[in-house]
């Protein structure tokens, strides 16, 4: 008896243990399916698509006959994304209010790609520009290239005459439509061929380079100018090749969009830019579209252009180089214009000065110092005209230059009169009434303004041998309506010596110099 009562006790607590286990064990899962359900309630939006039931109001008021009610009601639908009820909304494609399809062609997006494209699709044929406007821009947020190549494949019909607003909705996605568009360059149509361009000039990247430069055949100059474009958008060091056998192929609008786009090539196009200035069948124009533009591309290149300035042995090109350096008005740049304005080689040195004028005022004015002391009058005299152009800037400098005690070669270039009157103070009027009677050599015909605008006393006999000597009738002109007896009695007495060849202009002009008007 005491061992069965033994075995029936164990086999009695085995069962309440297995009992325990057991309720322990649904606890458990109890807690993890509170769990989970907390979880979903809680992020719903994050773990689950947001698929909600659709509003009982917004169903009742679905067959409405007011348009914008139903536009309404047709934005709460779609806002559920529930696919159940995506045919009801595509229903709303043919209702008769133009407002309402657009909103159904909007909400269509909500769905995303679960089979609302052959909706879309039907829509792009809609009688209405409008909706099929918003039509072409769903496509185009959908982001599917099945979406994509529809929308392509509409642009490119010449019967729907290439809709400036799809052509734009297509760039925003450059990688799907750039090898739709590339295909298209070899089109029997001509006018596709030059949609497909205009395509091309958003979506073209390297992969298009041969392409584009096969299409560089077609007839049309047109098309090909928007080729043209194009190749500049590739970021491709080829081409820059293309580009530069474009030039001088065409027309001088063509050489310029060969140019522009060149820029747009970045240091991969300037030796290319370099030599064009060689090509000697191009304009003008484009020379300074080509100096334009490598300006444009940023002070980076300067050192490059002053190596090649060093080994250049075309004048022309050299010409042109120093022009692009002035333009950038860099100190590096100036310096190397001015000794080639010093150096020997004569029509090198003209060019040179020819270029300081055009410059660029320099960040730091100090860089034309050194030309105050070169020996040519020239040189000299196109420094001074830059330092007048920095007005306030400048003045200080001509002041120092002018005023020293020491000869400066400055102060024997007539130019340098100009300059101090461009100054126009007193400080500047007091000097050249100290210096007119000491160096009255230093009197030309550029200086005739100025002493009539600071009205230097005695110096109008000076000014009326300038006239005898010059004979130039807007001096004469001048002096008759100065303001100054004297100045005005010597041009009328001059222009008596002529017969009627030279006529004093009686008239007072706006323009006119009058004497001590500082």
């Amino acid at each position: 008896m005491s061992r069965k009562r033994k075995r029936n006790k164990k086999q009695h607590q085995d069962e309440k243990n297995k009992k325990n286990h057991e309720g322990w064990l649904a606890l458990g899962i109890l807690i993890i399916i509170i769990n989970f359900i907390f979880t979903l309630v809680v992020f719903q939006d994050y773990i689950l698509p947001r698929i909600e039931s659709v509003p009982v109001s917004a169903l009742m008021k679905f067959n409405t006959k007011d348009p914008l009610e139903k536009r309404v009601v047709l934005t709460k639908i779609a806002d559920t994304r529930n696919i159940s009820f995506l045919p009801k909304v595509a229903k709303c494609l043919d209702d008769q209010d133009p407002e309402v399809r657009k909103a159904a062609a909007e909400a269509l997006v909500k769905y995303g790609r679960n089979g609302t494209i052959p909706y879309l699709s039907k829509t792009l044929k809609d009688e209405n520009e409008g909706v099929r406007i918003v039509a072409a821009k769903s496509l185009t947020a959908l982001r599917n290239n099945e979406g994509i190549k529809l929308l392509f494949d509409y642009y490119m019909d010449p019967a729907h005459n290439f809709p400036a607003v799809i052509r734009d909705y297509l760039g925003i996605l450059p990688a799907s439509v750039e090898p739709l568009a590339a295909d298209k360059l070899t089109d029997k149509n001509p006018v596709v061929r030059k949609a497909a361009a205009e395509l091309l000039v958003k979506a073209a990247n390297k992969k298009t380079v041969d392409k584009l430069a096969a299409a560089l055949s077609d007839s049309n100059k047109e098309t090909k100018t928007i080729i043209v474009s194009a190749l500049g958008n590739t970021n491709s060091a080829k081409a820059a090749d293309v580009l530069e056998k474009c030039l001088g192929t065409e027309d001088d609008l063509f050489d310029i969009a060969v140019i522009k786009s060149s820029g747009k090539l970045g240091d991969a196009s300037i030796p290319f830019l370099i030599r064009a200035f060689n090509n000697k069948k191009l304009s003008v124009t484009t020379y300074n579209q080509i100096a334009d533009t490598i300006v444009s591309m940023g002070g980076e290149n300067i050192p490059r252009l002053i190596t090649m300035l060093e080994n250049e042995k075309d004048t022309g090109t050299s010409e042109w180089i120093m022009e692009i350096l002035a333009r950038f008005g860099d100190g590096r740049g100036v310096k190397v214009i001015i000794d080639k304005g010093n150096g020997k080689d004569k029509t090198l040195t003209e060019k040179a000065i020819s270029a300081l004028p055009r410059m660029k005022n320099p960040e730091n004015v100090s860089v034309l110092l050194e030309a105050f002391k070169s020996s040519n009058p020239l040189l000299r005299r196109a420094v001074v005209e830059n330092y007048i152009k920095l007005g306030q800037v400048g003045h200080p400098v001509l002041m120092m230059n002018f005023s020293d005690n020491i000869e400066t070669p400055v102060k024997k270039c007539s130019i340098g009169v100009i300059g101090i009157s461009g100054i126009a103070n007193n400080q500047a009027k007091q000097w050249l009434m100290n210096e007119y009677p000491k160096n009255k050599d230093i009197l030309g015909i550029e200086d005739y303004e100025a002493f009539i605008r600071f009205g230097i006393a005695s110096s109008e006999k000076d000014l009326l041998k300038l006239l005898d000597k010059y004979n130039d009738l807007n001096m004469a002109n001048a002096f008759f309506r100065s303001g100054n007896e004297t100045l005005a009695n010597g041009a009328y007495k001059w222009a008596s010596k002529f017969n009627g060849k030279y006529k004093i202009n009686p008239v007072p002009s706006p323009n006119d110099i009058k004497w001590n008007s500082l």
